[in-house]
């Protein structure tokens, strides 16, 4: 059997009454099945019921608790508590009992109905609020009251700006006895509130009673407006002066500036300044700033509420007119076909980069137009504008001036104008038809064979409006090839060695080259390459290479030398003789040591050829010994002067009757003299005779000293050659003259005792003039000595020092 409940509970204010409460209800009672003639009500005793009240917060409180009614009632009262919001009401049947065994037993069970609930409808208006409270942060405004009225359930805020306008009205629900609003404000304004409470929350839909407005608040400001820009410029090249308008309501300005615009906001690089001012504008002057940079600059004013915005960010360049620039082409003087490249480096007067740069061109005095570089350059870059850009060719003598300047960051002067450097200075290149040069050549068959000497080249300059100042030859190898050199030793020449080189100084148009024996050994059967250049007084060059191939045919003639050394004066003779080359023509004939051909009667001595000599130096270089000598047998030279470790000698023959040339490289000799000689105030005299020939005369006199002993030797060689330094070059160009200088330091120790070698040292000491120098490597020049030596008394050697310089000398 389910538990037995109270149906239909009802509820309402009674009747002719404002704050008491009806309940109604429906019970149907019980009838046991074994008591069908019962009535409805002889099972139950009566009623329970509970009554609850709450003020609105939540929590309920008890009106009534376990009170009773009799069981035939079926309605009751209640008086509603004066802060009640809702009350609510249930009830249930109490069984009456009967005996079962004795024992007392409810004849049913029963519960309670579930809560009727009923709302109390509240009909007072809100009480007048307290005037609001206002607080600003930055352009928000806060405003906020407490009350503890039942009917306020929520407030309205009137709010007027700056005392005479209304800025609108806004509401908020009360919570927990006090409402709070904040709006968003305009900067640099005054704003107050009045406020008044309603007896409904914001989200009611129904009518609803305000109360009356409280008094105004106290006017409150928000943060100040934004500053705008009055003016911002370098007042020096390290000062920045800034106006800007003054901010209603605000107590100072914050300034902050920085190199780079991306830095606001989000680097420590940014230096900010405080500016307490208050008047219709106000400015700040920043000093101490970096010459030649590029500042970016904004501000924001400050009030007890906070700061406005920042303003716009506004850049300002500080720094110094740049130095006129510093102007270079590649070539100052050029043929017409080269296309001239100007330089330039930006002189910056504050160490910024240059921002443009303007050129000034002419043509034969025809100015071009302005021309203008406008990308940007780092500072010291070496900036170009190549001629080719204008589009233009020349053909003629054709006259170029050009001058630059430049624009670092400062781009504006304080007067307005635009901050250019000064010009630089005006350059001037000049352009030349391209100089000629012509060959004519002789001694050449049609396939560029050389077949007999000598070779002759024939040059003729171009074009006569330029005159040549220096000719230089040159005849270079045309192959890597092997050769055997005066020692006998395996020498590789390798392709574009220079064999032979000459340079002189010439105003004429044309040059001639003879090509001989006498000039330089040239390899038979191996090619090369004869270049020569002129230079002309235009500082342009012309030149022209020849190439031919040394194919000399076997020569009649037979060149016969011998050389003999004398040990008395360290000088060598060279006997020479040219002769017929005999043919086979029947004679005996026999081998030599050298295993060739010779005949017993030997060749004719040809009168129509003249001999030259000779000697091979250290360096390659041929002396001259004796020129064009007449060809007798028995003719004797003397060499003064030998290298010390092997005589070396070349003879030339030159046939007067065909002009044809011949050369024969005598077999070294071998010297091998240990000492030092130094030779002055010499004479000697070649002669005709055979070895045992007695002179009247010495072949050679003269004044000599010959040091065998220990010598320390200390060689120095210094070009003529000037390193001048260009600006726009990393490194200087080198100019080469003809001078060749050639020091050395000789040192040795002579005993004491060698008092003839002392007094020699002394004579030479004493000398005016040029000495001859040689010493066992091979070496030997002509020469002017130092002589410096110091006797102590109680060493047994003199130590001698030579300071030697090599001079120009003949053999």
């Amino acid at each position: 059997m389910a538990n037995k409940k109270c149906k239909n509970v009802t509820c309402g204010i009674q009747s002719g009454t404002t704050n008491v409460l009806y309940f109604t209800w429906v019970w149907n009672g019980y009838i046991p099945s074994t008591h069908k003639d019962w009535s409805k009500n002889k099972t139950t005793k009566d009623f329970k019921y509970q009554i609850q009240y709450t003020t609105g917060d939540g929590v309920w409180f008890w009106g009534e608790n376990g009170s009773t009614v009799a069981n035939n009632v079926r309605n009751l009262t209640y008086s509603i508590p004066s802060n009640a919001k809702k009350i609510r009401f249930r009830i249930k049947p109490e069984s009456n009992t009967y005996k079962n065994n004795n024992v007392d037993t409810a004849w049913y069970t029963s519960e309670y109905t579930a809560w009727k609930e009923y709302k109390v409808v509240a009909d007072k208006t809100p009480a007048t609020p307290s005037t609001p409270t206002l607080s600003v942060s930055g352009n928000l405004l806060t405003m906020e009251l407490d009350t503890y009225d039942e009917n306020t359930k929520s407030v309205y805020f009137y709010v007027v700006k700056n005392d005479t306008k209304r800025y609108g009205e806004y509401s908020a629900d009360v919570v927990k006895n006090h409402v709070s609003m904040t709006i968003a404000v305009d900067a640099g304004a005054e704003y107050k509130a009045k406020a008044c409470g309603s007896n409904q929350k914001n989200d009611h839909m129904g009518s609803f009673e305000t109360g009356e407005w409280s008094e105004y608040s106290s006017n409150v400001s928000p943060c100040p407006n934004t500053p705008s820009w009055i003016s911002y410029y370098a007042k020096t090249s390290t000062e920045v002066r800034l106006d800007w308008t003054h901010s209603k309501g605000a107590t100072s300005f914050e300034v902050q500036y920085t190199e780079y615009q991306r830095y606001f906001d989000s680097s420590g690089n940014v230096t900010s300044l405080t500016v307490n001012e208050e008047s219709d504008y106000s400015h700040a002057e920043v000093s101490g700033l970096e010459t030649g940079t590029k500042y970016f600059f904004r501000v924001r004013a400050k009030n007890d509420a906070g700061y406005s915005s920042w303003s716009e960010i506004v850049s300002v360049i500080v720094g110094e007119v740049p130095d006129a620039p510093t102007t270079w082409a590649d070539a100052y003087t050029a043929d017409v076909t080269h296309s001239p490249v100007l330089y330039w480096t930006h002189n910056s007067g504050d160490s910024s980069n240059e921002t443009k740069a303007e050129l000034y061109i002419s043509i034969n005095g025809v100015y071009v137009g302005a021309l203008y570089d406008t990308e940007k350059k780092k500072q010291g870059q070496i900036c170009s504008f190549p001629l080719s850009n204008l589009r233009m060719t020349f053909s003629s003598d054709t006259k170029i001036q050009f001058k630059i300047r430049t624009m670092g960051i400062l781009q504006t002067k304080t007067n307005g104008n635009e901050a250019w450097s000064p010009w630089s200075t005006t350059r001037t290149i000049q352009l030349y038809q391209v100089p000629t040069l012509t060959a004519t050549i002789n001694g050449l068959d049609e396939n560029k064979n050389l077949l007999t000497y000598p070779l002759t080249l024939v040059y003729e300059s171009g074009p006569t409006t330029q005159k040549p100042i220096s000719w230089y030859h040159e005849i270079t190898a045309g192959n890597t090839y092997e050769t055997v050199d005066e020692t006998g030793q395996v020498k590789t020449v390798m392709k574009n060695d220079i064999i032979w080189s000459e340079s002189f100084n010439a105003s004429e148009q044309s040059t001639t080259l003879n090509i001989n024996p006498a000039l330089t050994y040239l390899e038979n059967g191996e090619v090369y390459v004869v270049k020569t250049v002129v230079g002309m007084n235009t500082g342009l060059s012309a030149s022209h290479e020849q190439y031919f191939k040394v194919s000399m045919l076997e020569t009649a003639i037979d060149i016969e030398a011998v050389i003999s050394y004398n040990t008395k004066n360290y000088t060598t003779s060279i006997e020479v003789a040219v002769y017929d080359k005999i043919q086979d023509n029947g004679l005996d004939s026999i081998i030599d040591e050298n295993g060739e051909v010779v005949y017993a009667n030997g060749g004719k001595l040809l009168d129509d050829a003249l001999v030259s000599i000779y000697r091979r130096e250290f360096d390659g270089s041929f002396t001259a010994i004796v020129k064009n000598a007449i060809n007798r047998e028995h003719n004797t030279f003397i060499d003064p002067h030998p290298a010390l470790d092997y005589a070396r000698y070349r003879v030339v023959a030159n046939l007067t009757g065909n002009g044809s040339f011949d050369f024969y490289d005598v077999p070294v000799y071998p010297v091998q003299e240990k000492a030092i000689i130094i030779q002055w105030s010499e004479q000697w005299q070649n002669y005709v005779g055979t070895e045992d020939l007695i002179l009247a005369e010495p072949s050679w006199s003269g004044s000599l000293v010959r040091l065998p002993y220990n010598i320390d030797i200390s060689d120095d060689f210094s070009n003529d050659v000037n390193l001048q330094k260009y600006i726009g070059r990393k490194r200087p160009v080198s100019y080469y003259g003809t001078q060749q200088e050639h020091t050395a330091t000789w040192s040795v120790d002579i005993p004491k005792d060698d008092i003839e070698t002392l007094y020699a040292i002394r004579r030479l000491a004493n000398y005016f003039g040029n000495c001859y120098v040689r010493e066992p490597s091979g070496t030997g020049y002509w020469a002017q000595i130092k002589v410096s030596y110091s006797q102590t008394h109680a060493d047994l050697v003199i130590p001698i020092s030579f300071s030697i310089t090599r001079v120009e000398g003949g053999a």
